[in-house]
């Protein structure tokens, strides 16, 4: 749930970089000395991808970092269940 909270939170910083490369183009808004519109497009990519890796691997994250120990024990059970041969 982490991974797709930061996700979200990714994607709403990739949405800001937008709107802020958009005030640049328009010339709303005018950078200090030494930001550009390319600084804010790379921003919006590296925030959007980030966003996009997080909320598609989450689930597979979460399975690596936690793996779930109670349903190799019931395989197990059920593999030593099935070996028994009754007469």
């Amino acid at each position: 749930m982490g991974c797709g909270l930061f996700g979200i939170w990714e994607l709403l910083r990739a949405a800001d970089y937008a709107m802020g490369a958009f005030d640049i183009v328009t010339g709303w808004y005018r950078p200090p000395t030494g930001t550009t519109f390319a600084g804010a497009v790379l921003h919006i990519l590296g925030h959007f991808f980030l966003a996009l890796w997080l909320l598609g691997s989450a689930t597979k994250l979460a399975a690596f970092w936690y793996p779930d120990t109670a349903n190799d024990n019931v395989s197990d059970k059920n593999d030593s269940d099935s070996k028994t041969t009754t007469t």
